[in-house]
């Protein structure tokens, strides 16, 4: 069960490095997210690299995620809080709410 459990894991980090190396190529702004919230959650020591002991743990990080307790981790549980299915989160709202108006008169 354990092996069943690294294998799962390993496959996710590799997911998550190959999203988050896709993305490191495109310009800032968007997307990435569900990587890097899974890089985070393994990441307990916050270096930025993912040590053997990190990997090891990574079932337990990973059942954090599960936020609803369904054995399921889905995009929306990776979500930040207040962020929308449109990834537009609370901070970006609020400064293109507040941004001055273009429109001539």
């Amino acid at each position: 069960m354990k092996r069943t459990y690294l294998i799962a894991a390993a496959a996710l980090i590799a997911s998550a490095l190959t999203v988050n190396a896709q993305n490191a190529q495109r310009p800032r702004g968007g997307g990435g997210g569900a990587a890097n919230a899974l890089f985070a959650a393994l990441d307990t020591n916050k270096d930025g690299v993912l040590d053997a002991e990190e990997i090891a743990n990574a079932p337990a990080a990973l059942k954090k995620l599960d936020k609803n307790s369904d054995g399921k981790i889905t995009r929306e549980e990776l979500r930040p809080a207040g962020a929308t299915a449109a990834g537009e989160d609370g901070a970006n709202k609020r400064r293109r709410k507040n941004a001055p108006s273009t429109e001539t008169k």
